[in-house]
């Protein structure tokens, strides 16, 4: 798979090409097939060195137009399979553009820290004891349901923060439950999701001790419950 990197320049310094640079690295290590904006400048010709010591980030190096950059990466972007948005993605014209053009085509979508793209890298083989005990998808094969699910645009993009809220209280509360172990849903632990749910709605707009919302745990326990309703329909 090709991904290509979205994400903030201009207004940040040296536009923001370390993050660039690790966030292409990371998807190397995972095994992918990278498409980097920063790497393109770079390959065009731009060198970060010919720019004076008060340069304005804010402004675009010396000799490249906004408008023709963004008709290069969008090409560029046409090529991939997926789009990977960095941190503070949202506050950049060219990242959203972006994102927009990929969200016409068959693109994936991959957010840093909030929904990361799984490693293609194996260091063992996986032997399961028999094949009843493989884990088995919960999401459709067909093309046709597929297309009557769109994650993307009809979660992700309709709820970017309050996703991204959940996914946080997860990895917090897989700190408190599982210290030092991959992330995991500790089902056995808590299941009057019902009842937490009431409580955190009557405490709503209130800060919890953890710091995180009552609305966020209360999100969290309706997504929960709403899993296990459709799993026990199954």
């Amino acid at each position: 798979m090709r991904i290509y990197i979205a994400g903030k320049m201009r207004g940040v310094e040296f536009y923001n090409y370390p993050a660039f640079h690790e966030a292409e690295q990371h998807l190397k290590d995972l095994g992918y097939d990278v498409v980097s904006p920063a790497r393109l400048d770079t390959e065009a010709g731009f060198l970060m060195s010919h720019l004076p010591d008060d340069h304005d980030w804010s402004e675009m190096p010396p000799g490249m137009d906004y408008e023709e950059t963004m008709r290069r990466d969008l090409a560029a972007l046409d090529t991939c399979d997926a789009i990977y948005m960095l941190r503070g993605w949202t506050t950049s014209q060219g990242a959203r553009r972006e994102q927009l053009h990929a969200a016409t085509g068959p693109h994936d979508f991959y957010e840093q820290d909030v929904l990361e793209p799984p490693s293609l890298v194996c260091d063992e083989e996986v032997e399961w004891p028999d094949a009843e005990s493989k884990p088995t998808g919960s999401l459709p094969t067909d093309s046709r349901e597929r297309k009557d699910m769109p994650i993307y645009s009809g979660l992700l993009m309709y709820f970017p923060l309050a996703c991204a809220e959940v996914a946080r209280l997860s990895k917090a509360a897989n700190e408190k439950h599982n210290p030092g172990e991959p992330m995991r849903w500790s089902r056995e632990k808590s299941s009057d999701h019902r009842d937490c749910a009431a409580r955190h709605l009557i405490e709503s707009g209130i800060e919890d001790e953890d710091g995180f919302l009552h609305d966020a745990h209360l999100a969290w326990r309706a997504m929960a419950n709403l899993q296990l309703a459709l799993e026990g329909n199954k």
